[in-house]
């Protein structure tokens, strides 16, 4: 990989330098990107060159994972005996109306950063031979689609749309998402990437999970307490100083 620096808004009278850090690939197995924090850059549908940004990136190592009360309960509220999951193929699920209707569909209604359009959509469906788009249904009936990238050793759960009208009081994402993390610790995969962390309202990826991990910019840090701190910061600071000029989390 090749690791890129862009410079940012400069903000003088606290002496904060604004760098935004990105990775490109050069044709690797995505397993060195991932493990220095970068997650898949697609905001830019003009970039032909597959781009990644280094974020506060969250990731459970399936090593430490095991079901916990919480995961069996969310699991229970389905008979995952009636559950079906396939691998779609990727170009056969671009083309279908329905489907891909279904996901924009969701995206405007639960996406906070807005709509995602079909250029967008269609731009992620192409950005790497590595996706995969998951089926979940439930006795014949759709539950969602989870959209992610496969490295050799490592699945990157990226978008989940899932079916706002199924008739049941089941928490379908949280549903999928603990059922996938499983599924891959059965694989014996050593990791499942869950996206950023950032804001409170992210937590719930990180809360409930075995091995959770997130990268805090220098290093993989498995504390959840730390963790809670930094999203509770982002709710409630509008300031421009990076953290070293507020606190030190190490301390």
């Amino acid at each position: 990989m090749k690791v890129i620096i862009s410079e940012s808004t400069p903000f003088y009278d606290s002496y904060t330098f604004n760098y935004a850090i990105y990775a490109k690939s050069e044709g690797d197995d995505f397993v060195k990107i991932y493990d220095h924090g970068f997650l898949p850059y697609t905001g830019n549908k003009d970039l032909s060159d597959q781009y990644f940004y280094l974020c506060r990136s969250l990731r459970i190592k399936l090593s430490s994972f095991s079901l916990n009360s919480e995961n069996r309960r969310t699991l229970s509220k389905l008979d995952s005996s009636k559950i079906n999951l396939e691998v779609l193929d990727i170009k056969i699920f671009a083309n279908q109306k329905t489907s891909i209707n279904f996901c924009l569909d969701y995206a405007k209604e639960r996406f906070q950063s807005g709509f995602m359009g079909y250029d967008r959509l269609n731009y992620i469906l192409n950005w790497s031979e590595k996706l995969r788009v998951f089926k979940f249904s439930y006795q014949n009936e759709l539950l969602g689609y989870v959209l992610g990238i496969l490295g050799s050793q490592f699945f990157h759960y990226w978008y989940a749309f899932y079916n706002l009208n199924f008739n049941s009081t089941a928490p379908v994402g949280k549903f999928m998402m603990t059922y996938m993390i499983n599924y891959f610790k059965s694989m014996e995969m050593d990791y499942v990437y869950l996206g950023t962390c950032y804001h409170t309202k992210s937590l719930y990826k990180a809360k409930d999970f075995k091995g959770m991990e997130f990268f805090d910019g220098n290093e993989w840090n498995p504390k959840l307490k730390e963790l809670k701190l930094r999203c509770k910061a982002d709710d409630e600071t509008n300031d421009n100083k990076d953290w070293l000029k507020k606190i030190d989390f190490k301390s």
